[in-house]
């Protein structure tokens, strides 16, 4: 039985009582007619709640879902930049390692021509040489040079 039958039977009943003057079963009809109306009142509310729950249910599920996919895509770009700065770290290292590298070998380099013993005995002769040739003795300034000329060609 559907609820506007059932209003409809009991507003019947409620106007065959009031005609023959029951009043007391007009009463029963009123208040039953009311209960009727409360109660489908009341299951239309539970129905609203349970439609209202649902959908938010589905907002909050929906909710999560935005929330995880923003916290991967997240987890997955600050992956990416950490990955990025440990190349740019490791490439950092290997440059500076070979920059190192390359100042240490031309400091050594440097001085090692600088105070190489073999290269102080040919300033020495050059210097003889110059002094032999100003005090005039050029045959000996010459084989001094000569000297000079041979060992600086085994030097290199």
């Amino acid at each position: 039985m559907t609820y506007e039958m059932a209003i409809r039977i009991l507003k019947e009943y409620h106007r065959m009582c009031f005609a023959r003057g029951e009043y007391e079963q007009c009463e029963i009809g009123k208040k039953a007619m009311l209960l009727l109306k409360f109660q489908n009142e009341k299951r239309h509310i539970d129905n609203i709640k349970r439609i209202q729950l649902k959908e938010r249910e589905e907002i909050d599920s929906a909710f999560e879902q935005e929330v995880r996919e923003v916290k991967d895509r997240w987890e997955e770009k600050i992956n990416g930049l950490e990955q990025s700065f440990d190349d740019t770290k490791q490439r950092l290292a290997e440059k500076h390692a070979k920059e190192l590298e390359d100042f240490e070998q031309k400091f050594f380099d440097e001085i090692e021509r600088k105070y190489n013993p073999k290269t102080r005995d040919l300033i020495t002769l050059k210097m003889m040489e110059e002094t032999l040739a100003r005090q005039e003795f050029y045959f000996e300034a010459i084989s001094v040079s000569s000297s000079s000329s041979f060992r600086a060609k085994n030097l290199k």
